[in-house]
């Protein structure tokens, strides 16, 4: 499947996130039911764009698409997150996502 990056227009500083999807109105039905969405102004402050860098991923765990993202130097809103991917090994990042998400 292809991957869509998702954001709010009228609020960037809320991060993005990442939905898979056959083409762009799904992708759009699938961004409404994330808990980003529940941040909107209207049905059309939701953006999503095609983010091909993902394509293919939608089976892989939230820690392997997050490995991918930290890759891709997506920065992490929890603190103590490895940067930049030059600079650390992926033992690093993986070390770091189960300290914060394995709580």
């Amino acid at each position: 499947m292809k991957a869509y990056i998702i954001g709010l227009e009228s609020n960037p500083d809320v991060g993005n996130g990442i939905v898979f999807a056959k083409n762009s109105k799904a992708a759009r039905k699938e961004a409404l039911r994330l808990d980003l969405a529940d941040t909107r102004k209207n049905y059309i402050d939701v953006t999503v764009r095609r983010y091909s860098a993902l394509d293919g991923m939608e089976n892989y765990s939230h820690r392997e698409l997050s490995l991918e993202q930290w890759r891709l130097s997506w920065w992490f809103f929890q603190e103590g997150c490895p940067s930049p991917p030059e600079e650390h090994t992926d033992d690093d990042f993986y070390k770091w996502y189960d300290r914060v998400y394995k709580k």
